[in-house]
């Protein structure tokens, strides 16, 4: 056996053995994936319940028929545009692959699982180019595929989780520094456009990354030509000058022949969404920067220290998802990092040294010496990235955070970025380059006590992977920590029985993109019928407020002429949020029996979840009224037999629906005021009907005569004096709405002789 094919046989287990690693790192992050490939996502809904659907439907229009750009399936009948400037190119090479697979659910978790494999492998790499250490480059890798951060938009965002490429690109930028070749230069900037076909945010992140490392070699360059030649001639800047400006054109030139063309549709999608639409407020940039404990306290779902962090997070939020909170350092890593910055003077003959075992920075290999101060430069300008774009002056400044100019700040550098780019106003997100700075200090570390300590491979071994697993217990957010399981709810199993062309209307129509309409769309993958939901168009608005209550009879002839065949009403809804990872909402199921008295509406199918009624083409030939409560009223609460509902606007409404022919009714209220008393004013359409005082606790019951009210709809207005009050300031609980009455359900109603009966 040759010398050389020794080598390659060396290579080839050494990457088997890393890349099992990697797989093994990416099982447990995203347990339970492996065992479920198609069985749900790990996560807890959101983003990822509305980015599912476009998947699948860039998957299906590209190889099929239809517009990749707008999903005829949704929105019905209007269609909805794909928002082709939250696709970065990544995205749609992972749906045309992976979008056939469960209609977009295989493409988010193939780049999901990818991204543990890859990032960690990517990191491996550009630390062996560095540090020639295989255990400490391993360390590396997991440092930075393992991080919180990584783990927590793991949870949410393919694009962001995928980091993997940013290590490609850090190695490309410094072998391009360090050789000053046209290749690597062109390598440098196809690297660059990797990261930017997968991420925009990053890109822009790593661009500034780029100028921090740039003026670092400037400097160092300068400096020790200085050193060496006393001074530096106008002729040698002059070369070096057009030397980088060439480098540097040629990288750009690639980067953007690369990226541009397959960021085109992205670009004129985020033009057209950005037509009337506001820009980003400052206030937005001082939201989503790093708070400094962040990078200090361990993640709120860790199995060890997460009971007792937990908490505390929860209370300084002050409204940053808590997922984006997830930027913590670790203190194994900073141990390292401390160990490889730690500059130690050894004498000739230490004792305990005989074999003048490495013990400083110096003895690193020569690379890692080069890179040192660049990545140092490149990081530390990243951490004040992170910061945003103020340096806070006071403890209020991010409880304050929608009113920045009340407390003392100084400018930082990240308000040159928002003032330049205020779409990017997730600063914390910066830490990705933090992340991969702080792996590889950590890996040069551990590859110095390596040398100093691991005179056996079995202790070299050992203390890597003891290294390893503190890092993890630190890291670790205890799998299977959110999983979102894709097994369908009674309802759609219903709705798939429906004719495979009918369009159907789910109710409570949710406003768009709000939790539940996005939990709407990502199960209208499973049913693949279609559906108002969601209504975004300013048409599809109009429409969806014309038919939002299921029990008026006039919605029956607008459902029917917009060419929908039945209405979904759920009954008993999952939880339209997860928390801690989203704050909690209130349950928004429909009463049972909503809609089954309208005579357009015909009940086909009962399910433990929802009913399924069909449009009608004709309304039934009947008589009847329906009351309901419409707006400023909060979503209903079980007591006793019944519910209630608070009054959380003012004034509220009820609506009452006669259909048929003309009808005397009454109706009795039960009322029971928040706190104090409460004047009561009730009018009818308008007219003034009665006035009441409300009593707090107990439910008072006004029986209230509307007389002979024609076939339509009316609406009851109560008018409350105080309006409402918060429950957190009057009472110190953690209920932030403002309320003013309750209202028992169901409203009872009475027809008077003569009416339809």
């Amino acid at each position: 056996m040759t010398w050389s094919r020794h080598i390659t046989r060396a290579r080839l287990r050494e990457a088997a053995i890393v890349s099992a690693f990697f797989v093994v790192v990416a099982v447990f992050a995203t347990w339970p994936m492996a065992r479920e490939p198609l069985g749900g996502f790990p996560g807890f809904g959101n983003d990822t319940l509305g980015g599912i659907p476009s998947f699948g439907w860039i998957h299906d229009a590209t190889l099929g028929e239809g517009d990749p750009a707008l999903d005829t399936e949704l929105q019905y009948p209007y269609g909805r545009r794909i928002p082709n400037e939250a696709v970065q190119p990544y995205d749609r090479a992972f749906s045309i692959v992976f979008g056939g697979f469960d209609q977009g659910l295989g493409a988010h978790n193939a780049q999901i699982f990818s991204s543990f494999v890859l990032s960690g492998l990517t990191i491996y790499l550009l630390a062996r180019y560095l540090i020639r250490d295989r255990l400490a480059s391993a360390l590396a890798g997991f440092v930075f595929t393992f991080s919180p951060f990584h783990q927590a938009l793991g949870l949410q965002y393919g694009a962001l989780a995928s980091i993997q490429w940013i290590p490609v690109y850090v190695l490309a930028l410094l072998v391009a520094l360090r050789s000053g070749s046209k290749r690597a230069a062109a390598l440098a900037g196809a690297a660059l456009a990797l990261v930017a076909c997968t991420s925009y945010y990053y890109a822009w992140f790593v661009a500034w990354f780029t100028v921090a490392v740039l003026m670092a070699f400037v400097a160092r360059l300068a400096w020790r030509h200085r050193r060496d030649d006393g001074r530096l001639t106008d002729e040698a800047a002059r070369r070096f000058m057009r030397t980088a400006v060439g480098r540097v054109a040629l990288g750009g030139v690639v980067a953007a022949a690369l990226f541009l063309p397959l960021a085109l549709s992205s670009a004129r999608s985020a033009s057209e969404a950005s037509v009337g639409q506001p820009g980003h407020p400052v206030s937005e940039a001082v939201r989503y920067s790093t708070r400094p404990w962040m990078l200090f306290l361990p993640p709120h779902d860790n199995p060890l220290l997460g009971d007792t962090t937990s908490d505390w997070q929860q209370r300084h939020l002050y409204d940053m998802p808590i997922y984006e909170t997830s930027v913590y350092l670790g203190y194994v890593a900073l141990a390292l990092t401390g160990v490889a910055l730690w500059r130690r003077r050894r004498a000739a003959s230490e004792p305990g040294d005989p074999d003048g075992a490495l013990t400083s920075p110096a003895d690193e290999p020569e690379r890692a010496q080069w890179a040192r101060p660049l990545l140092l430069t490149g990081g530390l300008v990243s951490l004040l990235v992170m910061v945003g774009p103020y340096i806070p002056l006071s403890s209020d400044y991010w409880r304050r955070w929608s009113e920045p100019g009340s407390t003392p700040k100084l400018p930082s550098i990240g308000l040159v970025l928002f003032n330049l780019a205020p779409v990017f106003r997730f600063f914390s997100r910066a830490f990705v380059l933090v992340s991969l700075v702080l792996a590889l200090f950590a890996a040069m570390g551990l590859a110095r006590l390596l040398r100093r300590h691991g005179s056996t491979t079995a202790r070299r071994v050992a203390i890597a992977g003891v290294a390893i697993v503190l890092v993890g217990c630190e890291y670790a957010t205890a799998p299977p920590h959110v999983w979102y399981s894709d097994d369908p709810p009674a309802w759609v199993e219903a709705v798939k029985r429906l004719p495979s062309d009918a369009a159907i209307v789910e109710y409570p129509i949710a406003p768009a993109i709000s939790p539940r309409s996005l939990y709407y769309m990502f199960w209208q993958t499973k049913h693949r019928r279609a559906t108002l939901n969601p209504a975004e168009r300013p048409e599809a608005l109009v429409f969806a407020a014309s038919v939002e209550a299921v029990d008026d009879p006039a919605i029956g002839q607008a459902l029917r002429d917009q060419g929908f065949d039945y209405v979904v009403v759920h009954t008993a809804l999952e939880p339209a949020t997860r928390p801690p990872y989203q704050p909690p909402l209130p349950d928004d199921s429909l009463p049972i029996g909503t809609g089954e008295e309208n005579p357009w509406l015909r009940v086909v199918e009962r399910t433990p979840d929802a009913v399924i009624m069909e449009v009608l083409a004709e309304p039934v030939p009947s008589s009847g009224v329906t009351v309901s409560p419409g707006t400023g009223f909060g979503r209903p609460e079980p007591e006793g037999a019944g519910a209630v509902r608070w009054v959380e606007g003012d004034p509220a409404t009820v609506d009452v629906f006669i259909w048929g022919r003309s009808a005397s009714v009454a109706i009795e209220l039960d009322l029971a005021s928040f706190a104090l008393a409460r004047r009561v004013a009730i009018s009818l359409d308008g007219r003034s009907r009665a006035e009441h005082t409300i009593s707090a606790g107990g439910f008072s019951t006004i029986e209230l005569e509307l007389g002979l009210l024609e076939v339509g709809r009316h609406q009851v207005t109560i008018d409350s004096e105080p309006g409402p009050q918060s429950i957190n300031a009057t009472l110190g609980i953690p209920d932030f709405r403002s309320v003013s009455l309750r209202v028992l359900e169901p409203i009872a109603v009475r027809i008077d002789a003569g009416g339809p009966g």
